[in-house]
């Protein structure tokens, strides 16, 4: 979306001459926003924004719901921005019409919708999200046909694909090479990047056509960004021409979308995967090769005319042998560069040359280091993993989710109860480290053959914090590396192999309370011996039952859950707390197939047992027997309604009949779901009455939003 931005600001002063140099200036004083470059600013606020507000993880899919709010918050924020900025460009920004979120909808304003291809973790998604970026504004089917291929470009630039294969299907699917239409200038946009060596040139030979310079030049810029990359100088240079509110929006997406990470060599090393693979290798060293000669081109500071000297200077000698036993791991960009634009031109005399390198593995090792060299210093925190395997019927999902150091590893089996398994710090790096050497960056986003109709579908997504989730999926066709992803999803054989064996063979927890006007107390046994979960419930002295559940297959993973919830921190003795009216306590024993009888104790609430684990253990148990039987055990609400010391008390406070809530941090711990507070409200802090919905505890890390910029409740009204 940057490039955009860039294709617009820089074409905005130029008028429809055809045939203009591309020798220019690239940004002067008469250069402005377009009303297409805020419009993009604006969609991409209201992804980010519906992002946040449907909280969806990694695993989940978007339905109806999502696109509905992009499409509201998509109109709010195209107004939003259309009032702070009323002179954007001579396109017409929409005032007050929320019918028509993205103002008319002509051929060149495609370019407002390019938030869809940098967004879209998918191309279903990619056309799904630019329907709803566009709402109402499209009028007609061409208006539709022309900002989903621009969606679609930009995706498959960003995924990885080749110039040949974006240019292979835009012109199967919407318009080939050539195509003229006045209705449009995608297709003379996309010509313009084609032909382009580089993020530059493409900006500039679509300047070069003539016409609404600014519209084409987004569109170029737009696949170009993606294909590309924004070089460092445009981008300060643009940051230092428009208004700072638009460069914040213009930070928060790259870091949203990932592309701030975006490296230098990206053109080259999505081919690290590619060379090696057998179909179609011709074509694909062809289009490394045009790549290659197309960096050199607009890098002149590497010198790569000069290969020979730099490699020189490295201590290597150009000679094949030499070359390929070279130490990459030691070597910089510049020598890196050299052995390859040496491979290359060898090639040119002596044929194969290249494709030696590359089957040696030497081109795999250069391209290796590059990509190294492009993330050094970058930080991607990894959040979460989802695999989910297809055949016929039988449907298998795993998942591994990251929290402060440690994971969780889960697996739903063909039936029953998922297994969970609790890993180790140490057991985390390894995991990572195997990830990350998978090389999923040069994966292709879609592996399939027409041939196989009945073949093995799956689907894997890797979620890292502040990005959208990636996503590769497949239908009996399997990237490189393959082989080496079942094992850190832990499946080592048809039940989940050791991994999943639990050790515990029965797990017992009682529950009293000295409640007036009877005494209550609850047991709760799971036996793995006897495949079966026990409740027994006592009222007072006279009256007492008992529930009986055959577990089967499920024993295991509950057995697992808990035992992961044992090893957990945070339990804590009865010591620690002095009882309150109404308490309730727990007495726990867990007995091992090897080693002594776990015992503990204490009072029943979050304060005293580790939440996170205990509550993944409650919801399996509650999965299993649903409402067959009252289960105080099972009443999160009284175990999660304590606070814990240095917790912040957040109050969801509602002031009509809307639905709408606000949070407020309430000082007053008397304070209960159900009063009237008095608040402060809107931008001048005018005090109003309003109903409190719900209540929660947060650590200051963990709050919904940050302490020093959330208000807070005056007092009870």
């Amino acid at each position: 979306m940057l490039g955009a931005i860039v294709g617009g600001v820089v074409g905005s002063r130029f008028g429809p001459d055809a045939g203009r140099s591309r020798d220019f200036a690239l940004f002067s004083g008469d250069c402005r926003v377009t009303g297409e470059g805020v419009t993009a600013l604006a969609a991409a606020r209201a992804v980010m924004e519906t992002d946040r507000l449907m909280q969806l993880s990694v695993s989940g899919g978007y339905d109806g719901r999502y696109y509905a709010l992009l499409e509201r918050m998509a109109a709010r924020h195209v107004r939003k921005l259309g009032r702070v900025f009323p002179d954007a460009g001579s396109t017409d920004l929409p005032a007050g019409n929320a019918s028509a979120p993205c103002g008319g909808f002509g051929g060149c304003a495609a370019v407002r919708v390019s938030p869809a291809g940098f967004a879209a973790r998918t191309e279903d998604e990619a056309f799904r999200i630019t329907e709803a970026l566009a709402g109402a504004a499209f009028g007609s089917e061409t208006d539709i046909r022309n900002a989903k291929a621009l969606a679609l470009a930009v995706f498959m630039a960003r995924r990885g694909c080749t110039k040949s294969e974006i240019c292979e299907r835009i012109g199967r699917d919407y318009y080939p090479r050539g195509f003229r239409d006045e209705s449009t200038a995608v297709p003379r946009a996309m010509d313009a990047f084609f032909e382009a060596a580089s993020f530059e040139s493409a900006v500039r030979a679509a300047i070069a056509l003539g016409g609404d310079s600014g519209s084409l030049a987004a569109i170029a810029g737009a696949v170009a960004e993606a294909y590309y990359g924004v070089p460092e100088g445009i981008k300060t240079a643009l940051f230092a021409l428009i208004d700072p509110r638009l460069v914040k929006i213009c930070r928060k997406w790259a870091a949203f979308t990932g592309e701030d990470g975006a490296g230098e060599f990206r053109v080259l090393t999505k081919y690290l995967h590619r060379l090696p693979e057998t179909p179609c290798r011709r074509e694909m060293l062809a289009a490394f090769m045009r790549d290659f000669y197309d960096f050199s081109e607009s890098h002149a500071e590497y010198v790569l005319p000069q290969y020979s000297d730099t490699l020189v200077k490295a201590g290597i000698k150009p000679f094949a042998e030499d070359m390929r036993a070279a130490d990459a791991s030691a070597l910089g960009a510049e020598a890196l560069l050299a052995l390859i634009m040496a491979a290359i031109r060898s090639d040119h005399f002596a044929e194969g040359a290249l494709l030696a390198c590359v089957e040696s593995g030497a081109v795999g090792k250069w391209l290796e280091r590059l990509r190294g060299l492009d993330e050094a210093g970058a930080v991607r925190k990894l959040e979460e993993l989802y695999l989910e395997i297809s055949a016929a019927r039988d449907r298998r999902v795993f998942r591994v989710i990251f929290d402060s150091g440690a994971a969780v590893l889960c697996a739903a089996p063909k039936e029953g109860l998922p297994l969970v398994k609790e890993l180790s710090a140490e057991e985390t790096a390894a995991l990572k480290h195997a990830f990350a050497a998978l090389g999923t960056e040069g994966w292709r986003y879609q592996y399939a053959d027409p041939g196989l109709s009945d073949g093995i579908c799956w689907r894997l997504m890797a979620k890292y914090s502040g990005q959208r989730p990636l996503v590769w999926q497949g239908n009996g066709v399997y990237p490189p590396g393959w082989e080496k992803l079942p094992a850190i999803f832990g499946i080592t054989g048809p039940d989940g192999g050791k991994l999943f064996k639990t050790k515990l063979r029965r797990f017992i927890i009682a529950l009293r309370s000295d409640e007036t006007p009877a005494h209550y107390s609850e047991c709760l046994l799971i036996d793995r011996g006897k495949g079966l979960l026990i409740l027994k419930e006592r009222y007072g002295q006279g009256r007492a039952a008992t529930h009986v559940f055959e577990l089967l297959e499920a024993a295991d993973a509950l057995l697992l859950t808990a035992q992961g919830c044992l090893e957990e921190p945070g339990w804590t003795g009865p010591e620690h707390f002095s009882a309150e009216p109404g308490a309730r306590f727990y007495e726990l024993a867990a007995e091992y197939y090897d080693g002594p009888t776990l015992v503990r104790s204490g009072i029943y609430d979050r304060r005293a047992i580790p939440e996170k684990g205990w509550k993944r253990l409650l919801s399996a148990i509650e999965q299993l027997i649903g409402f067959c039987a009252p289960c105080r055990l099972l009443d999160m609400e009284s175990f999660m309604n304590v606070r814990k010391n240095g917790e912040l008390i957040y109050c969801s406070v509602s002031f009509d009949d809307s639905g709408r809530t606000f949070f407020y941090i309430a000082e007053d711990a008397r304070i209960s779901e159900g009063d009237f507070v008095r608040v402060p409200f809107g931008a001048a802090n005018e005090e109003r009455v309003g109903l409190v919905e719900e209540i929660g505890y947060y650590a200051e890390d963990a709050a919904p939003f940050p302490a020093g910029r959330t208000k807070r409740i005056i007092g009870k009204a």
